[in-house]
């Protein structure tokens, strides 16, 4: 492959390969004697997240009462019968952004509990495995997480995700009642309940950077 223009490359005494985003560029840093190949095959696997999670770090959409938001692989328009979320409590009230967020993100948060209390459910059911509270966060760097306990966190931001994408991060974190580890055995399970899902997380590396950028408070 030719080598991409928007990449800049770095060789040092460092160790490992690596790609670094940054606001308005992604750098290749590479040790000295790392082969071509080796780092043109890293480019090939990662550009596409690189890219991703670099326009993620652009200036994100106005907030307003008309905006389009994402919800489960679609963009709806607030104030339109396909969209599931109100901005305002009635047509003629006018209300800061800041406040539409937050009724967004209740709005979301909610959607987003009531499925993963559903899915969980039914995958640990599957499995035959026992499950703790299930609960959304407001994650910044991560999707799911399991604790020893069997508890179960999620981020909001999951309801933007097509429902094949949330469903597959739901069976991972289900999973690790199992397995708390990413071992061949984990992927495993995984793999018995959603053959697919690495078509769900090369959707969630590549789209899930715009999907933390949206909806930002004020100052991000």
């Amino acid at each position: 492959m030719a080598w991409p223009d928007d990449l800049e490359l770095r060789r040092s005494r460092r160790k490992t390969l690596s790609l670094l985003v940054e606001r308005d560029r992604i750098i290749v840093r590479a040790p000295l004697r790392t082969p071509q190949h080796q780092i043109l095959s890293l480019i090939e696997h990662k550009l596409g997240w690189a890219r991703a999670r670099r326009d993620a770090f652009q200036a994100p959409p106005a907030i307003d009462a008309h905006m389009l938001l994402h919800w489960r692989g679609q963009r709806v328009q607030l104030g339109t019968p396909d969209c599931p979320f109100s901005a305002c409590p009635g047509p003629a009230v006018r209300q800061p952004n800041a406040w539409i967020r937050q009724r967004l993100v209740d709005q979301y948060r909610a959607y987003a509990l009531a499925y993963f209390n559903e899915r969980s459910s039914h995958w640990s059911a599957q499995l035959g495995v026992t499950i703790g509270a299930v609960s959304v966060r407001d994650y910044r760097a991560r999707w799911g997480s399991c604790s020893r306990n069997g508890e179960l966190k999620f981020n909001w931001r999951l309801m933007m995700a097509p429902p094949a994408v949330a469903d597959y991060v739901a069976i991972h974190e289900v999973c690790h009642r199992l397995e708390m580890n990413h071992s061949k055995a984990f992927w495993r399970w995984v793999e018995s309940l959603c053959p697919d899902w690495r078509v769900q997380r090369k959707w969630l590396n590549e789209h899930g950077p715009a999907l933390m950028n949206a909806l930002p408070k004020s100052g991000e």
